[in-house]
C-alpha cells in the first residue's frame, strides 16, 4: 500500500476536511476519513445535487480487482472509497498510513437517510428483489415519516449480459429527480 498525495474535496461551510490522505491498496484506493467526515461530504453532495458515488471495498474486492480491470476502473473513479472492513484499518497502521476507522455502507444507510429526510433531498432506492425493497422502503419511512422515496426498481443484473433492466432504473431514479440513490445489492 502507497499513500497519495492529499485529494483536494470542494467544500464550504462544512467542517469536513478540504483535503484528505488517500492510500492505496494495490489497485484500490481507501480515503481515510472518519464516519462522521464521510456523512458531511456526503450531505453536502447530496444537497447541491452534485453527483458521484460511494465504494466499500473489503479484503474480497482487493481480490476481485486485481482480477478484473473493469472493477478497477469503477473503484479509480468513485469518490469516495471507504474501508468495510476491519482487516484493511489493521493493515494501514501496520503501514504507518492509518485510517481511522471502518466505514461500511451499511453502517453510512441510516445517518445519510436521516440527513436526506431532514434536508428535504428524494431518494431513490435500487436493490435486489422486489420483496425486500418494498419492505426496506417501509421500514425505513415508518422510522423516517418525512423521508421522500420518490421511486424503487430491482433490475435484474447480469454482469456477462444484458443490461437494460439496470439503465431502465437509473433512468427511473433520474426522471424522479433523486439526489440521493441507495444501491443495497449483495
Amino acid at each position: 500500500m502507497t499513500a497519495v498525495i492529499d485529494r483536494p474535496v470542494a467544500l464550504s461551510g462544512y467542517a469536513a476536511p478540504k483535503t484528505w490522505l488517500r492510500l492505496h491498496y494495490g489497485d484500490v484506493p481507501v480515503d481515510a476519513l472518519t464516519a462522521s467526515q464521510v456523512l458531511e461530504v456526503l450531505t453536502e453532495r447530496m444537497v447541491a445535487g452534485i453527483g458521484g458515488y460511494v465504494v466499500t471495498p473489503n479484503v474480497d474486492h482487493l481480490v476481485n480487482v486485481q482480477r478484473d480491470p473493469s472493477l478497477r476502473k469503477i473503484y479509480e473513479r468513485a469518490t469516495l472509497s471507504l474501508a468495510d472492513g476491519v482487516p484493511l484499518v489493521w493493515l494501514s497502521k501496520l503501514l504507518g498510513q492509518p485510517v481511522r476507522e471502518k466505514v461500511s455502507g451499511s453502517d453510512l444507510l441510516m445517518p445519510l437517510l436521516r440527513a436526506a429526510e431532514g434536508a428535504g433531498v428524494p431518494v431513490f432506492v435500487l436493490g435486489s428483489r422486489p420483496e425486500v425493497v418494498a419492505r426496506a422502503c417501509a421500514v425505513a419511512c415508518q422510522d423516517l415519516p418525512r423521508l421522500q422515496i420518490v421511486g424503487s426498481a430491482s433490475p435484474m443484473i447480469d454482469l456477462e449480459g444484458d443490461q437494460q433492466e439496470v439503465v431502465d432504473a437509473l433512468d427511473a431514479a433520474r426522471r424522479a429527480s433523486a439526489r440521493l440513490v441507495v444501491v443495497a445489492l449483495g
